[in-house]
């Protein structure tokens, strides 16, 4: 054929140029697909897991967004122990490095007995530490409240005869036959209904008593405690409880009991006469 209208080898056999003209000088587009009928076809993004545990926040970061908050109050109760620990532990050796009167021997714990004194047998004792047994977690089972950090790191980790330090007499813990002392931790806390009953309606549990040795009961007052602080320590007259039914609050003797126990640290340390 001719070059007019007819088939031409070499136009068949010449490569398909591609011609830009202008716009070949400018910045290249990212390529887009067409499809007749679609329109533009984008590339697909990458899918997010969907479900509940999903964030809000358009970019996907954790699978449970409250891992961080739960972390970091897991580390400020580890905190807290650690602090309750050290000044429990600061207090036990301030009271054994301090002078103490000597009791009967039936009413200190095996592990505190040491030397006799006289003939009559009273008996030398110290604290000691030695792990909390199943007692405790019965105790606390028969408690409307929980016993406040610091004093449950004091009775879980030591064990110690009944004995006064700055205005409290503690009762005695890690006695094997409770029976043995009144004062014991496990008899004493619910030795009166009539009492318990009144302080308990009223969020008042009872610890220890006062050192002048009278019936009425030191207590945590656990009514208005946030979870971080420690309750306060009161001495509740009994006499308005037993005959009323009423609290009256004597004294307070601390807005805390970890601050009281710093405070009768620091009195054993610098000699005041705090333990007998």
């Amino acid at each position: 054929m001719g070059r007019s209208g007819g088939y031409d080898r070499q136009r068949e056999r010449a490569p398909r140029r591609r011609v830009f003209g202008r716009k070949a000088s400018r910045t290249l587009r990212p390529p887009r697909l067409h499809c007749r009928g679609l329109g533009v076809i984008r590339p697909r993004e990458p899918a997010r897991p969907s479900g509940p545990s999903v964030s809000a926040n358009p970019t996907y970061r954790s699978r449970c967004p409250k891992l961080l908050p739960c972390l970091w109050q897991a580390f400020g109760m580890s905190q807290e122990r650690h602090m309750a620990e050290a000044r429990v532990d600061a207090f036990v050796a301030a009271v054994n490095s301090s002078s103490r009167e000597p009791k009967p021997r039936k009413t200190i714990p095996e592990l505190c007995r040491r030397s006799p004194v006289g003939h009559r047998g009273y008996y030398d004792w110290q604290i000691v530490p030695a792990k909390a047994g199943s007692w405790l977690v019965e105790l606390a089972s028969r408690l409307p409240y929980r016993w406040p950090l610091t004093f449950h790191t004091l009775i879980s980790r030591y064990q110690f005869p009944s004995f006064c330090c700055g205005p409290l007499e503690f009762y005695s813990v890690g006695l094997d036959n409770p029976s043995d002392d009144c004062y014991e931790l496990r008899t004493a806390v619910l030795r009166d209904p009539a009492l318990v009953s009144v302080l308990w309606e009223h969020g008042y549990l009872p610890f220890a008593r006062p050192e002048d040795s009278s019936y009425d009961p030191v207590c945590f007052r656990c009514v208005d405690v946030s979870g971080a602080s420690e309750p306060a320590v009161v001495r509740i007259d009994h006499e308005e409880v037993l005959c009323s039914s009423r609290i009256r609050v004597d004294q307070v003797l601390s807005p805390g009991f970890h601050l009281l126990l710093e405070q009768m640290t620091a009195q054993l340390l610098a000699g005041t006469p705090g333990a007998a």
